[in-house]
């Protein structure tokens, strides 16, 4: 694979109108996160305040705030010499983060069953029926956030608070870490066909073979990322 050229720092995004009563804080960092986890801002992209301010019409001081924010929730590289990059993930980050899955998304979901709905069931197949239209329209970007909602309805009514909180602070980078994989090796039909698999032995009543399922989904996932050389992040398709 040709090694992508050294990003330029000119950031061209596309800017959606401002939410009625969003700060000029919520409005930057909104627009730059999803940026980011559809990849229209790859790895490495430097994030220049002075530039950012001018393209959002702002102060840099929202930008400022901004830039932190997603730096806290690991989306964001701050350093002293480089300034703001777009943080690129690393085959041992996206290891550490699968195994954190595999233990902690299995466990929220034995937790949530006893305490699912079947409301919670009409829209984890909503969900479903959603991502076979977007598998067959090849919309890649839309998927990955379906993946990240199916993953959320699975693990929601856990009990334990903490551990949800830990799988919110991995959701952003989930969805990074899918469309990446997806770049390598688009298997996007077969996770579907594995979270089909997961609910139907929901709705079965088969609650450890639904668990079981979650967690072999994940661990295949993450070994067919981080097998695989992950210089760059990827253009979605």
């Amino acid at each position: 694979m040709a090694r992508r050229s050294a990003p330029s720092t000119t950031i061209e995004i596309s800017l959606p109108a401002l939410r009625p009563r969003a700060s000029a804080t919520d409005a930057v960092y909104d627009t730059l996160r999803e940026a980011i986890l559809t990849c229209e801002l790859p790895g490495g992209t430097p994030l220049i305040e002075a530039a950012l301010a001018a393209q959002f019409g702002v102060s840099k001081t929202p930008v400022r705030e901004a830039l932190h924010r997603l730096a806290h929730s690991g989306l964001v590289d701050m350093e002293l010499a480089r300034g703001a990059t777009v943080h690129t993930l690393t085959p041992v980050e996206i290891r550490d983060i699968s195994e954190l899955r595999a233990e902690l998304e299995p466990l929220a979901l034995r937790q949530s069953i006893p305490h699912f709905t079947t409301s919670d069931f009409q829209q984890m197949r909503q969900v479903l029926v959603e991502a076979k239209q977007s598998l067959v329209a090849h919309d890649y970007q839309k998927l990955s956030s379906l993946n990240n909602s199916f993953h959320h309805a699975l693990t929601h009514r856990a009990t334990n608070h903490l551990l949800i909180k830990w799988l919110e602070s991995l959701s952003d980078r989930r969805r990074l870490i899918s469309m990446q994989g997806w770049s390598i090796d688009n298997r996007s039909l077969r996770e579907w066909d594995e979270h089909s698999a997961i609910l139907d032995a929901l709705e079965t009543g088969d609650g450890e073979a639904a668990v079981q399922r979650l967690r072999d989904h994940i661990l295949r996932f993450s070994q067919i990322v981080t097998e695989q050389p992950l210089t760059e992040m990827p253009v979605p398709i």
